[in-house]
């Protein structure tokens, strides 16, 4: 029996899937064991739309008491969801990320704090960066994304208030409020987004990416200062519409890029779960991520140059 395959089409983990199998077994009377032998060949983890599916259709947060022993439980599927998915990420991190000079770490929040959690949200950064996880490839799987806007009426609103997966180049507040308490890194930071986004305009509206408009007010000179971090974050919007608003000739500008935002219809062909969709959107994960580690590692680079670090922060 394929478990993975199977899995993966019938929107259950593994886990979940081999104790039903135990519980067929039982009602009908089967002895033994009921998997073909076959060679073990190594598996490469894949992206599982059912983890959407799963966080995105939660309607009660509660934990169930003993989860660790009953498969069935809810809690315990969450507990299990949040294993594979930051197994997933490691494995990815390992194969595109990772080389003989550096490599990347991941960091999650908890399934439950009192209560499930909505939202899976990983942190990816380089293990032994001089900023810990100030600048970071957010990653993230909700029901919905209160902390980011989008323009209503519009495509990216009715996708950011459904449950899907989201990639970004975020960073840490409450770091940056002990290390760069004048936002000097995080408008490098915000400037490097930018002319990362002129150098891949084109691959980046390819794969349907996103951006935030963190520019402020435009001053005499014709410079931009870049918002206050704790102001109200301005909407998300499509590639096309920031370059029609502000002009391709503009030279300095602060933003946050995004992924496309992904739903689980995005997963899905004619058949239901197509795995060529899944398999393009992981190769669309990969270079995203690829490209937002590289804007980490620069902006790392230039808190080094200019002598902030943690240590140097005290932290």
């Amino acid at each position: 029996m394929v478990l993975k395959d199977t899995a993966i089409t019938s929107f259950i983990t593994e886990e979940k899937l081999k104790k039903l199998i135990e519980v067929v077994k039982k009602e009908l009377n089967i002895d033994g064991n009921v998997y073909v032998t076959r060679k073990k060949k190594k598996t490469t983890p894949t992206f599982n739309p059912w983890w959407i599916r799963h966080i995105g259709g939660m309607k009660d947060s509660t934990v169930e008491k003993n989860y660790e022993k009953n498969h069935f439980l809810t809690t315990h599927i969450h507990w299990a969801i949040w294993k594979e998915i930051s197994n997933y990420l490691e494995f990815i991190i390992d194969n595109n990320l990772n080389d003989e000079t550096q490599s990347f770490t991941i960091s999650s929040n908890q399934f439950q704090i009192g209560r499930l959690s909505y939202t899976y949200w990983g942190k990816i950064y380089p293990d032994r960066a001089p900023l810990g996880d100030l600048f970071h490839i957010g990653f993230a799987i909700s029901q919905k994304y209160k902390w980011t806007k989008a323009r209503k009426k519009g495509l990216l609103f009715d996708r950011i208030n459904k449950p899907s997966l989201l990639i970004w180049t975020s960073w840490n507040d409450n770091l940056a409020d002990k290390i760069d308490p004048d936002n000097f890194l995080l408008t490098k930071y915000d400037q490097l987004n930018f002319e990362l986004l002129k150098r891949e305009k084109d691959l980046l509206t390819r794969m349907e990416a996103n951006i935030r408009d963190n520019s402020g007010e435009q001053g005499l000179d014709g410079e931009f200062k870049r918002i206050d971090r704790t102001g109200i974050y301005s909407e998300i919007q499509t590639i096309p519409e920031f370059f029609n608003k502000i002009g391709e000739s503009s030279k300095t500008h602060f933003i946050t890029l995004y992924s496309k935002i992904y739903n689980l219809e995005d997963f899905y062909g004619d058949l239901g779960i197509s795995f060529e969709k899944t398999l393009q959107i992981e190769e669309e994960i990969v270079a995203f991520m690829k490209l937002s580690s590289n804007l980490i590692n620069q902006v790392n680079d230039y808190a080094i140059e200019n002598g902030v670090t943690l240590k140097e922060s005290g932290l």
